[in-house]
């Protein structure tokens, strides 16, 4: 199935933990960011550091959905 999700994606690389990952990062008009994560641990809380063309940094904020082949995740930036 395939779903819609509103917003714009973009394949971005974070690093989270020890491992960088290539993830879909999802801005909203009312600057709602969700991400599409491939499938793994991760707690609410976890940073996530933007690897290029900034040094932003992520926190995941709120599990939406978790499914066999990928996490969604509200996040928040400092």
């Amino acid at each position: 199935m395939i779903e819609i999700l509103p917003g714009k994606p973009n394949s971005v690389q974070f690093r989270i933990q020890t491992t960088t990952i290539e993830a879909l990062l999802i801005s909203t008009p009312s600057q709602i960011e969700t991400i599409l994560l491939p499938p793994g641990k991760y707690s609410t809380g976890d940073e996530l550091a933007r690897a290029e063309p900034l040094e932003k940094r992520y926190y995941l904020n709120k599990l939406i959905e978790a499914e066999e082949q990928f996490m969604y995740y509200r996040i928040v930036s400092d």
